[in-house]
């Protein structure tokens, strides 16, 4: 067989065919994914998420403008914030081992 046709070992144990995703789970490092980036005020995160974790938005200003906790099922979360001003805001992922925190535009 073609080496680069198989999948490596590494992914099959983890159970995905990105090797991004793949590293991202074999080795615990925890990422978050805002798009679209900027949007209009519907945004979705995503990426690796840990069950159990709070996800918060923050205006500029750092008032918090909505929470959710991370259900297992979680792969994508979805924030409508259509009502919210124009301008730069943070999401900020914590759990029990890792504090993640990205910023996003809404136009």
């Amino acid at each position: 067989t073609n080496v680069y046709s198989s999948k490596p070992e590494f992914l099959k144990e983890v159970g995905h065919d990105n090797p991004i995703m793949a590293f991202a789970t074999r080795t615990a490092y925890q990422d978050l994914s805002i798009f679209p980036n900027p949007s209009n005020g519907l945004v979705n995160v995503g990426g690796v998420l840990e069950a159990g974790a709070t996800l918060r938005v923050f205006d500029i200003n750092g008032r918090l403008v909505m929470e959710k906790t991370v259900a297992s099922e979680d792969v994508v979360l979805s924030f409508d914030l259509s009502g919210q001003p124009k301008g730069v805001y943070t999401v900020q992922m914590v759990g029990t081992q890792y504090h993640v925190t990205r910023k996003f535009v809404i136009e």
